[in-house]
């Protein structure tokens, strides 16, 4: 579908770019990591769940209905984990969080990222304190009263370099 629809309006479909924030940043990495690298320009995943296994201890009633079970395996998060995905020549992928994102967990991201680096893939990660605007909340990713949402300054720049870049 988005193949099809990069073609419609022009854009190049044979190399496509991620962009989620939240579980958008999770579903982010794990389509960027499932297709082949020559075909996706990069990825972004902005707070996104990067390690469950980091994240679980944080969150376990969303794991539990998730999968619809009262105990969850680590079979089970297997299953979602994009840490299975890493593999040496991956696409490029910028992460960003918060440091005290209040949703997620850093800790998700500081894993994925040590694990991608070490298996030799381009990735950066961009971490920013949550004191950097007045007001910031849950994932401290939206100017405060934003309508439509507008990502906070610091945080488009950091993207729009990283596109720029690749």
């Amino acid at each position: 579908f988005v193949r099809h629809e990069a073609k419609k309006r022009g854009l190049n479909p044979e190399k496509i770019g991620f962009t989620g924030c939240s579980a958008g940043g999770h579903l982010t990495l794990w389509t960027a990591l499932k297709l082949p690298s020559e075909k996706v320009a990069g990825a972004v995943s902005i707070s996104g769940i990067a390690d469950p296994e980091v994240d679980y201890p944080s969150h376990p009633g969303m794991y539990r209905g998730l999968f619809g079970a009262e105990t969850v395996t680590k079979d089970m998060r297997d299953t979602m984990s994009v840490m299975k995905l890493i593999r040496p020549h991956g696409p490029r992928i910028l992460l960003t969080h918060a440091t005290h994102d209040k949703v997620v967990p850093i800790a998700t991201a500081k894993s994925f990222f040590a694990a991608y680096r070490a298996a030799g893939n381009d990735i950066d990660f961009f971490e920013y304190p949550n004191d950097i605007q007045p007001g910031l909340t849950g994932h401290c990713i939206w100017i405060p009263g934003s309508k439509p949402h507008r990502l906070i300054p610091r945080l488009e720049r950091e993207i729009a370099r990283f596109m720029r870049k690749h």
